[in-house]
């Protein structure tokens, strides 16, 4: 199946166990749950995922999720953040990042007016901002969260403008093609 196929759909509670159970190691829990601990608490983290109701995933054919992210922070008619942006490890290095990154700017534009997005990124994720800087965001600045341990680890503020109004919905259609 390839992931031009693959739908978009809004995350459905029953979505979030099969998405905890993705990250690999304690740094990718980290990554994506900064205040998570190894193992684990796999039915904590699906709670804290619920809590978040403008999940986004990608389905595939079976319409299981395959990629997910969501937004928090939302401010209508300026920045929107994206965050928990995580792909299911059989199905990395696909392009499916950069679809759901897509989906999720469209979706902001529509649905929040957003004129531009922003997602952190940490220090150490050189993958993740070597990823959102070729998806054209541009660093901010720097900022220290606390980790699981509450020991501090800085993190990397990224941001990419929106195009606005109906030609920005236009584009963004036009490059999900």
């Amino acid at each position: 199946m390839t992931f031009s196929a693959m739908l978009p759909r809004p995350a459905r509670a029953d979505d979030f166990t099969t998405i905890v159970a993705w990250p690999q190691d304690v740094i990718e829990l980290r990554n994506l749950f900064p205040r998570a601990r190894w193992p684990a608490e796999l039915d904590a983290l699906a709670a804290h995922l619920a809590e978040h109701s403008d999940g986004l995933v990608l389905a595939d054919h079976r319409d299981q999720p395959v990629a997910y992210a969501s937004f928090y922070n939302v401010q209508h008619s300026g920045r929107v953040w994206i965050g928990h942006l995580i792909i299911h490890p059989a199905w990395r290095r696909q392009g499916l990042g950069a679809r759901l990154l897509r989906e999720m700017e469209e979706l902001a534009a529509r649905q929040f007016s957003a004129t531009e997005i922003a997602t952190i990124c940490f220090a150490d994720n050189v993958g993740a901002r070597v990823f959102y800087q070729r998806q054209g965001f541009r660093a901010e600045g720097w900022e220290t969260r606390l980790d699981h341990r509450e020991e501090p680890i800085r993190v990397l503020r990224l941001v990419r403008g929106l195009p606005v109004g109906k030609a920005a919905c236009e584009t963004a259609a036009n490059q999900a093609k």
